[in-house]
């Protein structure tokens, strides 16, 4: 009897699990595509500023174990882009997105190669959010932006 119960509620919190994202995540998809075709250059600001790749080097050094022996390639140019402002959301928020890959010492002090890939998401010149290829959740920066506001070195988010 209690075998059926506990079978019959992972079931049912597996099926909501599963229907949920998928809801939110079309919703998303549809606003991110009316922001990009349609939003104002003001709404995303202005474009990172002209050192990027050093304030996003700054950043991402600050997420790592051995920061000093790590080595960026940069993928592309800034770009505009519409993000989810809080997980699950089916809101968008115009950023401006860098990418760039990673290539940092493993915990044998081994390099690995380039395997992760970050994104930061840019507002006013400022790094608001990132995301990476081994967390693929966005992931906020400044108290006010979304709903997981992890406090990093706020001299990272010049």
């Amino acid at each position: 009897m209690m075998r059926t119960a506990l079978s019959l509620l992972s079931v049912a919190v597996g099926l909501c699990g599963c229907m949920q994202p998928r809801i939110r995540g079309v919703a998303h998809e549809q606003n991110r595509s009316e922001i990009l075709r349609s939003a104002s250059t003001e709404a995303f600001g202005p474009p990172p500023p002209a050192n990027y790749r050093g304030d996003g080097e700054a950043f991402i050094k600050h997420l790592l174990k051995d920061p000093e022996n790590t080595r960026f390639e940069w993928v592309g140019k800034p770009r505009r882009e519409a993000i989810q402002p809080v997980f699950a959301s089916a809101r968008a928020t115009p950023v401006w997105i860098t990418n760039v890959r990673v290539k940092a010492k493993n915990d044998f002090g081994g390099f690995t190669g380039f395997e992760s890939l970050f994104t930061l998401a840019w507002k006013k010149g400022k790094i608001v959010a990132y995301t990476s290829s081994t967390f693929p959740i966005w992931a906020y920066v400044q108290s006010g932006v979304g709903t997981f506001g992890y406090s990093l070195a706020s001299n990272c988010a010049r």
